[in-house]
């Protein structure tokens, strides 16, 4: 939890820092924030996660003596850096820039006894032809979690 809480202020430093050598994904907390980050044709996902109390990493820093970052660098820009990938179970929907639509994540609807489940522990997606379908696309790399891992091809 430490290690991290540095890296992410290094990778929201950006070019200054080592931004694109970083597991973290860039998110914001504002719409009109990541729509100035995207082309027209792009489309922005929408997504939930459980975040870290910035109190408690505070309190371990001072026990320990370490600095503790009092200021974002970008404000305005309400960055939450998410480690490793914006996960399926994760994504409420997406919006298409070219239309300002907004999609919901049809799994949502598959579930509706478990929304007490899937606040915690995201939205049941069967990803079994993960692989398959990955095959079919220009991306090589993948970040898959289980409830306490990350494994990764990168």
């Amino acid at each position: 939890m430490v290690r991290d809480y540095y890296l992410i202020f290094l990778h929201r430093v950006g070019y200054i820092g080592f931004h694109y050598n970083t597991f973290f994904i860039s998110t914001t907390l504002s719409e009109d924030v990541a729509k100035k980050f995207t082309d027209s044709k792009d489309i922005i996902f929408v997504s939930w996660k459980t975040l870290p109390i910035k109190r408690k990493i505070d309190n371990i820093l001072s026990k320990r003596d370490l600095p503790i970052i009092i200021k974002n660098i970008y404000i305005k820009q309400n960055e939450i850096s998410v480690k490793g990938a914006l996960f399926p179970q994760d994504i409420l929907g997406f919006i298409d820039k070219s239309t300002n639509n907004f999609h919901v994540n049809p799994n949502l609807f598959n579930y509706p006894d478990l929304i007490d489940y899937m606040i915690v522990n995201g939205i049941p997606t069967d990803q079994s032809n993960f692989f398959e379908v990955l095959k079919k696309t220009n991306h090589s790399g993948y970040t898959v979690k289980d409830e306490k891992n990350y494994n990764d091809n990168l």
